[in-house]
């Protein structure tokens, strides 16, 4: 994990190798806490280019298979 801080801006790159022969499933959460000086309606995520969001769903402690959320096609998103 990589965290870069501008004057603007929190950049944090993610690296996952699998060095075995076999697949190697993973999952990556971030739940960061920022405190913000104004609403949190004035807040946006913004994207280098349009993504795909793609989520997991567990089943107890099992990954009851992939769920997609459309592609992002802006790449400010709202917070809420």
């Amino acid at each position: 994990m990589t965290y870069i801080l501008t004057d603007a801006a929190l950049q944090i790159d993610f690296s996952i190798s699998n060095r075995g022969q076999q697949a190697l499933p993973y999952s990556l959460g971030g739940h960061w806490g920022f405190a913000l000086e104004d609403n949190i309606e004035n807040y946006a995520l913004q994207f280098d280019k349009p993504v795909a969001l793609n989520r997991e769903v567990l089943d107890g402690a099992y990954i009851s298979g992939p769920r997609s959320w459309p592609t992002v096609t802006h790449i400010v998103v709202p917070i809420i």
